[in-house]
């Protein structure tokens, strides 16, 4: 029975979620080997779940075959170059509300809350709207690092914002 890229997919996600990482990878090249193209759901979980250099060079190989990431792919670079404290490098990833949001929170979990609320800031700039998880991100990360008036301020700006908290 042949396979297509789907039937590849869904066996390279369980390997995945099994952890094992390494028989994925065989299995992604032997995809290749059958001449089948990988999609973008074959790159994302290939991304998630590599190494940070192998990720940058399935990226790389991604955008070579002409294919567009996603929002999935971009949270993958964002939180993979986050981990290695990569930041400047991936602040130039953030594209949505939600890579934003990644990206300030590996900020925040860097303490360095303050390029987090720069980010905030170039995300209003550039008409990026903020949501619930953007304000709960940046008043823990103020908490965390005791500057719980700044805290205060972000909360009162997303209700006054109405965005709420449910």
């Amino acid at each position: 029975m042949d396979m297509d890229t789907a039937g590849y997919n869904i066996i390279i996600h369980g390997l995945c979620k099994a952890g094992k990482f390494d028989e994925a990878g065989n299995i992604f090249t032997n995809l290749l080997i059958s001449g089948l193209q990988p999609d973008v759901k074959t790159y994302n979980m290939m991304i998630r779940f590599s190494s940070l250099g192998r990720a940058e060079k399935l990226y790389a190989e991604m955008i070579r075959r002409g294919l567009n990431p996603d929002t999935i792919t971009y949270n993958s670079m964002i939180h993979g170059l986050c981990k290695q404290n990569k930041l400047a490098q991936a602040r130039k990833v953030s594209k949505s509300c939600s890579t934003f949001n990644t990206l300030i929170n590996g900020y925040c979990k860097a303490t360095r809350v303050k390029d987090g609320m720069n980010l905030f800031c170039e995300m209003y700039r550039r008409g990026i709207v903020a949501n619930v998880i953007t304000y709960t991100t940046l008043i823990h990360g103020f908490r965390q690092v005791g500057d719980f008036n700044t805290a205060l301020d972000i909360f009162q700006e997303m209700v006054s914002n109405g965005v709420l908290v449910r």
